[in-house]
């Protein structure tokens, strides 16, 4: 960004820059802002992650927070089902009736799977057996497609379901969610390590390996299911090892390597951000996970923060919908008043290096 900014602006200027973005792209929004306020006039920094740590259980932990949480539709009721369930396949799959899970959940040959390989089980439940998508929850999806947390919760406590068992709930959920049952689910560790492994560019495929990059050498993030956490899955099948695994795997980067990479970004933000900042707006969602990691208090009226009631991972920086939730709608307005504010304000003094 600062290389852009030097390029184009060739002589000094009074010219003011401001940084936008959603998510990663927010991070480094608000990173220009702090790395060169000698460039960057202001920054609004969308549901960013600025904490860095590897076992980031959170995530999951907030997770449980929307199951229940009344405003999107959630419900104490969901998020035992939701639990219950996880636990409930952990607890058959333990006594022997893997063939029981694996008809449930479409599973291709669920003995042969789940038990040639303790990653496959991990896989299986560490994430969840069904799609919660507390991230990218949108209120406005289709109520036929059980995409949001509303609808699932609808789905799952719904009274035609009373005869189920919570298994049998998420079992049902998982087929809904898959749209057909005409073909199996295969879940295998070593081939998703092999397609993880392959550096040949797909154009039409996305960039989870760089992801997956970023995450040993930079950030951590890992979105672990610990047994001691409120995660709703299946506790104890995600732990770190098998995060660390992934680095050692595709990038040949070893536990401490990966503990030694993150610490290393920690303090080069750290050292160099410096302690005086100001106007960089940060803006949350109460639903998104990522919350957890953000800005999300004042520290002083040159670093406003703001929650954004019911909304999840920066769903304020999407395209405007008729649908779009009031709340929504007062964020946008938040940033346009903000940085029109801002923008009046004297520009840093800019020296081009």
């Amino acid at each position: 960004i600062a290389s852009f900014v030097r390029r184009v602006q060739i002589i000094p200027t009074s010219l003011k820059w401001v940084t936008f973005g959603g998510s990663y792209p927010g991070f480094l929004s608000a990173m220009a802002r702090q790395l060169h306020p000698e460039l960057i006039h202001a920054s609004v920094s969308s549901s960013a992650p600025v904490d860095f740590v590897i076992d980031f259980k959170r995530y999951h932990e907030h997770t449980a927070f929307d199951l229940q949480y009344s405003r999107i539709g959630g419900s104490d009721q969901c998020l035992q089902i939701v639990q219950h369930g996880h636990a409930d396949i952990a607890k058959n799959i333990a006594s022997g009736e893997i063939e029981l899970v694996g008809k449930l959940f479409g599973l291709c040959n669920a003995s042969q799977q789940l038990l040639e390989s303790q990653y496959n089980l991990d896989m299986f439940l560490g994430d969840g057996v069904v799609n919660i998508p507390a991230q990218g929850n949108d209120p406005s999806c289709n109520d036929t497609d059980v995409c949001n947390i509303q609808h699932i919760c609808e789905f799952l406590t719904s009274s035609k379901h009373l005869e189920m068992s919570n298994m049998e709930r998420l079992g049902a959920l998982a087929r809904k969610q898959r749209y057909s049952d005409d073909t199996c689910i295969m879940i295998d560790w070593n081939q998703t390590l092999l397609e993880l492994s392959n550096t040949t560019v797909d154009p039409d495929g996305g960039n989870w390996r760089s992801w997956l990059w970023q995450t040993c050498t930079e950030f951590g993030y890992y979105q672990t299911c610990e047994k001691d956490s409120s995660c709703p899955y299946g506790r104890g099948y995600h732990n770190i090892d098998i995060d660390y695994e992934i680095c050692r795997r595709i990038f040949h980067l070893s536990p401490s390597g990966v503990k030694t990479n993150i610490a290393a970004t920690t303090t080069y933000y750290r050292v160099n951000t410096g302690s005086e900042k100001s106007r960089i707006l940060s803006i949350n969602g109460d639903v998104d996970p990522w919350s957890e990691l953000a800005v999300i208090n004042s520290t002083t009226t040159l670093l406003p923060a703001y929650m954004v009631p019911g909304a999840s991972h920066h769903f304020w920086t999407h395209p405007i919908k008729a649908t779009d939730d009031v709340e929504i709608q007062k964020a946008r307005n938040l940033i346009y008043n903000t940085i029109t504010t801002w923008l009046e304000e004297d520009v840093d003094l800019i020296v081009i290096q």
